[in-house]
């Protein structure tokens, strides 16, 4: 478990949390449209 590991996780995690955000803007905006 070095270093490449770590910075693996944080962009895993960061994107994720990125998405998840992405989809709740997606859903308000969606439900604001319709």
């Amino acid at each position: 478990m070095g270093l490449p590991h770590v910075l693996h996780v944080i962009i895993t995690a960061k994107f994720g949390e990125y998405l998840v955000l992405k989809y709740i803007l997606i859903k308000e905006k969606g439900s604001e449209f319709l």
